[in-house]
């Protein structure tokens, strides 16, 4: 099991045991509702997607966790060679809109940069989540255009950097 710690979370890849607990996250109205697919997802359905897995060896997919309690879901999608698109969520209510929302997403980018040496990060937001267009751009995102109703927004290591150095003044 690959395992990656930084900014005081511990992503681990998906196990067998973490899909049921993925899916309750998955299935939140409030998580839910900025995904590309709203439907609920069927025990059997997230079945077939951890089984799928196994063949795509382009993807990483992470349960995160915060204070040795898992809080969170991460994903990096290999695009185009050094290129990934990320995704993420928080799965306790507690931590989402929280300093520790941010520690999540600081260490997917440290991994990516890190580990995946990516020469650039992708997201697509929704246009109507301006909370997460904020949040990335705080990370040092840039917007680089509209999609279908979506952000595009990239991340460079130097903005990634330079975002970061904000960031510790007031993470610590």
């Amino acid at each position: 099991m690959l395992s990656y710690s930084s900014a005081n979370i511990t992503l681990h890849s998906i196990q067998a045991e973490h899909i049921e607990l993925l899916r309750e996250w998955r299935n939140h109205p409030d998580i839910r509702s900025q995904m590309r697919d709203q439907s609920l997802i069927s025990a059997q359905q997230q079945q077939q997607w951890f089984a799928s897995l196994a063949k795509k060896v382009d993807e990483q997919h992470f349960i995160a966790y915060y204070a040795e309690q898992p809080m969170g879901y991460a994903n990096l999608k290999l695009l185009q060679p050094g290129i990934y698109e990320t995704g993420l969520y928080v799965g306790l209510e507690r931590y989402r809109g929280s300093v520790v929302s941010f520690l999540l997403a600081l260490c997917q980018i440290d991994y990516a940069f890190e580990r995946l040496n990516a020469q650039a990060l992708h997201a697509e937001v929704k246009r109507s989540n301006h909370a997460a267009q904020r949040f990335n751009q705080q990370l040092g995102y840039q917007v680089v255009g509209e999609q279908a109703g979506y952000q595009v927004m990239h991340l460079s290591p130097e903005d990634y950097q330079c975002a970061r150095v904000r960031l510790a003044r007031f993470i610590r």
